[in-house]
């Protein structure tokens, strides 16, 4: 019953570089867009509601910044046939300006 092993052979495995996106990364990555937009929204239009979950306690602007950085980041990743030379470079890539040929 638990006697069976189970082995990967390097035919059978996929590497990282090559595997489909998961709905996980997906979805923290629209998670991650839409919360820091949204605290955005709430320094914004000074909506105390928006700016933290209750009380005191906010999320400062520039943490709503790097949510907002970050889930773009993880969603340019989890879109290979979108942009398959950032999968393939990292984020990073885009930011960079591409040297002129000729």
């Amino acid at each position: 019953m638990g006697s069976e092993v189970y082995s990967a052979s390097p035919a059978s495995t996929t590497p990282l570089r090559n595997a489909p996106p998961s709905r996980l990364s997906l979805t923290a990555g629209i998670f991650l867009v839409v919360t820091g937009a949204l605290v955005l929204l709430g320094w914004r239009f000074d909506l105390h509601v928006l700016k933290g979950l209750s009380g005191p306690i906010t999320m400062k602007a520039n943490a709503a910044v790097g949510l907002l950085a970050a889930g773009t980041s993880l969603l340019l990743c989890s879109l290979p046939a979108c942009f398959p030379r950032a999968r393939m470079q990292g984020p990073w890539r885009l930011l960079r300006p591409t040297p002129r040929r000729g």
